[in-house]
């Protein structure tokens, strides 16, 4: 008599939830590392985006060519001298500014 075994590839849900969430994971870890290349390209963008226009993070990590960095964008702008980009032309998703240091707790 043999024994026949169901796949449970089908039953069982949660590896493939997993398996996104372990890959979200190493996207962040990533974003957190510094790279210099990627940074480099990040600020180019920033820079092309001319007086009066704005981009989101996310617009600008894509159009750099790194189109789920958006926190690496959010990064670099929180993390670079005020002076060196023009951080008020990104704005979140829903075209807020995002504002930095002191300002965010009055803000609030």
């Amino acid at each position: 008599m043999s024994i026949k075994w169901k796949s449970q590839r089908g039953s069982l849900p949660g590896l493939e939830q997993l398996s996104t969430e372990r890959a979200k994971r190493g996207l962040l870890l990533d974003a957190l590392r510094r790279n210099e290349q990627r940074h480099t390209a990040f600020r180019r963008m920033i820079l092309s985006i001319p007086p009066g226009k704005v981009s989101t993070y996310g617009g600008v990590a894509a159009a750099a060519g790194y189109p789920q960095y958006h926190r690496a964008v959010a990064r670099l702008l929180r993390t670079e001298p005020i002076d060196q980009l023009p951080w008020h032309r990104v704005v979140g998703v829903g075209g807020e500014i995002k504002l930095r240091g002191a300002a965010a707790h009055e803000h609030a």
